[in-house]
Order: C-alpha cells, then structure tokens, then sequence
C-alpha cells in the first residue's frame, strides 16, 4: 500500500528542478544499484558507457527513479541466469539510456499499453514478483517532463529493450531536434 502511494504521489510531480550533473557518476551509481539487484536472481549485469559529456543538465532522482523502474523490471520479467545489459551513450545531443533483457519478452500488441498508468502485461514475473502497474507511467512522465522520449522494442521469447533519451543541455544552448 504504501508503495502505491508513493507512486501515486510521482505521477503528479510537476516542476523538477534541472541541474548539472556528472554524467558519468550517474551511470556508474546506477550500474552498481542494477548490478546488485541483477544477483537477487543470478542474473549477469553488464554496463556500457560511450562519448559521455562530463556533465548535462537533468533531474538525478527522477532519471534514477525510471532506471530503477526498468532494471527492477528487467529483473521481474528475466529467468534465473539469464543477461541484463545497460547502456548510455550520447548521441546528437542527446543522452540515450537503454536497458535490455533476455527475459520473456511482451506480446506485441501490448507494448503500445505500457506507458499507461495501472495497465499490466498479460506477461507474468517469473517468480511471482509483484508491482502497482504505475512504474512505466511515471517513468514515462519524468522522461517528457525532460523534453525526451521512453520507448520499448521487445519480442516474445527474446526479451525486451527499454530505452529513453533526453536532451543533453547546458544553460546557453537549447537541444537540437
């Protein structure tokens, strides 16, 4: 109930403070959280980090927030020894965040659904973990409140591939579209 609630309470965060940050330390943090969430289940973690600018201008809790969200997932959806890779890199001025899984994979018919709020795969952890149904949906919300995109390719039986990208900023220049 009360992880619920907080996430109830994350769908109507409006203004986030944007601020610089060490890209890099980011993604070593959070490599090290999905690493160690991974072994809950003996799955291998694997990270890989290409053409990071030293700093870009984001909201560190929420961009932590949606990576926890996709390793948690990964993990949920992923059979014992199995493989989770993470990846950023930058990319026309733009950081892209992706996290993939060799785990069960969702039909596709039902990925156009996942963003919403409450809406759950017919796809089931494979060992009965639970979740709100609420994670993507703010996920979804702090990318855009970034001024970026989350999106999900994945095929049953393969696995999925969640990835998101946001602007890479600084004060005086506004991204490229």
């Amino acid at each position: 109930m009360f992880q619920l609630l907080d996430d109830l309470s994350q769908l109507h965060l409006f203004e986030m403070e944007m601020k610089s940050q060490s890209v890099s330390e980011i993604c070593k943090e959070m490599a090290l959280r999905g690493e160690s969430l991974a072994k809950t289940k003996d799955i291998s973690f694997q990270s890989s980090f290409v053409n990071l600018p030293d700093c870009a201008d984001f909201n560190s809790p929420a961009i932590c927030r949606v990576l926890d969200n996709l390793f948690s997932n990964a993990v949920k959806f992923s059979s014992r020894n199995s493989k989770i890779t993470f990846s950023v890199e930058s990319q026309n001025e733009r950081l892209v965040f992706s996290v993939t899984d060799k785990g069960l994979g969702i039909p596709e018919e039902e990925q156009y659904k996942l963003f919403r709020q409450f809406w759950k795969t017919t796809t089931r952890p494979t060992e009965g973990e639970q979740s709100t149904g609420l994670g993507l949906a703010i996920s979804r919300k702090f990318i855009e409140q970034h001024r970026g995109k989350i999106s999900v390719k994945s095929s049953p039986g393969h696995g999925s591939t969640f990835s998101f990208w946001i602007p890479i900023r600084n004060k005086t220049t506004p991204p490229k579209e």
